[in-house]
């Protein structure tokens, strides 16, 4: 489980996923139902999470989601969403020094 996002902070999706659904945001917008907007809806779940486009623009824009539960049967990807759960900042100090140690080959 992932605990709301704060408003003043803004997340998206920090993957790109192949079937990914930044894109049809506005469309999945019109088909929620409305008990999510009402506040009758108070939890979350998305059994495929894969880049978390769908996750990351409900939890900003529906406050009322009080608690979210994410799955994906895809365990490297998991074991990516737990890391920054626990520890963000360690998790980009890795990436940036994979960043530069792979620019060095350009």
């Amino acid at each position: 489980m992932i605990a709301p996002i704060e408003k003043s902070k803004s997340a998206k999706p920090f993957l790109k996923w192949a079937g990914g659904k930044t894109q049809l945001l506005g469309e999945i917008g019109k088909r929620l139902p409305k008990g999510i907007s009402t506040g009758q809806i108070t939890t979350y779940v998305e059994p495929f999470v894969g880049g978390g486009a769908a996750f990351f623009h409900i939890a900003q824009n529906y406050p009322n989601i009080k608690e979210f539960y994410l799955y994906d049967i895809n365990a490297d990807l998991v074991n990516c969403y737990k890391i920054v759960q626990m520890d963000v900042f360690s998790f980009i100090t890795v990436l940036k020094g994979l960043k530069a140690k792979f620019l060095l080959f350009n």
